[in-house]
């Protein structure tokens, strides 16, 4: 496979859109590739495999056999999070393989399972991404950055892990990127606090400009003294102090 389809399928999975033909192209690509460039994504599926052989469940269907109540799968899958992120992912992944298993078989109550299903597949993919967002490389964490706004809402420790990229992370597109995936949450009172407080260790005038603009947008009016602090600062670039400026006459 040419290293550009590889790379587009990395990216489509990552985001959640393979296909279950596409993730078997790539699981295929991956197992062949020699470059040495996915190996995190290797042993990934690696060990996705492992959990699937090891633990997926023997299914014996007794049709006159009255069936025991099952135990939810968030619980299920709340203690299987406890675990380190790779052994808990690899948990997770067998425990949707069970789920998914039982879905298609029959329960009686299809729609309920699949609503569990979902959500127990979300939050694996929290969990992805809030390890990715520690990850050494500034392109991972980018992603994972980005891969949050494809969420229609994001869990407190989630915001929380976004907010200390923006205001600790030390590759500034790499904040870029938490401020972008924090602006779609901005309805949350945490978020545009955060984005204050941001501004008041932040250097990078791309940055500032773009958090400026940010609460503007947001319509937070707690930002005025701060903006006002920027404007008279001889310390901010000419750009930022008239951002900072027109900020203010839009929020007043």
């Amino acid at each position: 496979m040419k290293e550009d389809k590889l790379k587009y399928l990395v990216h489509k999975y990552y985001r959640g859109e393979t296909s279950l033909e596409e993730e078997l192209e790539l699981r295929e690509a991956l197992a062949q590739d020699a470059s040495g460039e996915w190996e995190n994504e290797k042993t990934l599926f690696s060990m996705f495999a492992e959990a699937a052989n090891e633990r997926a469940p023997q299914i014996e269907i007794d049709f006159d056999a009255p069936s025991a109540p099952a135990e939810k799968p968030s619980s299920r899958l709340a203690r299987e999070i406890r675990l380190s992120w790779p052994a808990a992912i690899a948990a997770a992944v067998s425990l949707l393989i069970g789920l998914g298993a039982g879905f298609f078989l029959g329960s009686g109550n299809n729609s309920a399972e699949m609503t569990a299903l979902k959500n127990d597949i979300r939050e694996i993919k929290e969990l992805t991404i809030l390890n990715k967002l520690k990850d050494d490389s500034p392109s991972e964490r980018i992603l994972a950055a980005y891969q949050v706004q494809e969420f229609d809402q994001a869990d407190d420790e989630t915001i929380v892990a976004l907010v200390n990229v923006l205001n600790m992370d030390d590759n500034v597109n790499v904040r870029i990127a938490a401020a972008d995936a924090l602006f779609k949450f901005g309805g949350k009172d945490i978020v545009r606090k955060a984005f204050i407080q941001a501004l008041s260790r932040e250097e990078d005038p791309n940055l500032q400009i773009r958090l400026i603009n940010m609460l503007v947008m947001l319509n937070e009016t707690r930002a005025i003294p701060k903006l006002q602090e920027m404007m008279n600062s001889d310390d901010q670039m000419q750009i930022v102090r008239q951002t900072a400026a027109n900020g203010i006459g839009q929020l007043l």
